[in-house]
């Protein structure tokens, strides 16, 4: 799930920063997102099995 920008607008963020902190945020983001899920996942099971 990468969301769209504009190739203009990451060129201009990689001739800044030397790194394109769009993929590392885009990263964070699915990151924190499994996480959530996985939390989910574990709160429905320990409530379903206890």
């Amino acid at each position: 799930m990468i969301l769209p920008l504009p190739p203009g607008v990451a060129r201009e963020a990689n001739m800044r920063t030397g790194r394109n902190y769009w993929f590392i945020a885009q990263a964070a983001l699915i990151g924190v997102m499994l996480a959530a899920v996985d939390f989910g996942l574990y709160e429905a099971l320990d409530h379903t099995f206890r």
